[in-house]
């Protein structure tokens, strides 16, 4: 299967990949998100975008962990998927500070 991995910072935000998605599965092929080192409330909003074009397929969204400190907490995996929240809203919490 021919795939379009899609970086929505590179390719023009949100509203850009999201049509350049719905394009491509409408020309059959695969669509894979991935960020290009987003911070955790990117990787959440990035998460849902993930969720709504392509369900079922693996996406690069796990690259919190490179960094030394972020501005939250990214969304939690669990059995390899990005667990998103059940409510309104794309689930970003603020990073409690912990003290040394």
């Amino acid at each position: 299967m021919r795939r379009l991995v899609l970086k929505p910072a590179r390719h023009g935000g949100l509203l850009a990949s999201t049509e350049l998605a719905l394009r491509a599965r409408a020309s059959g092929l695969e669509v894979v998100i991935t960020s290009a080192l987003e911070s955790a409330c990117g990787i959440a909003t990035l998460a849902h975008l993930a969720a709504a074009m392509a369900p079922k397929a693996v996406h690069g969204l796990a690259t919190a962990v490179w960094f030394a400190s972020d501005t939250g907490l990214s969304p939690a995996v669990a059995d390899g998927r990005m667990q998103l929240p059940k409510g309104n809203g794309v689930g970003f919490s603020k990073a409690q500070q912990i003290e040394s």
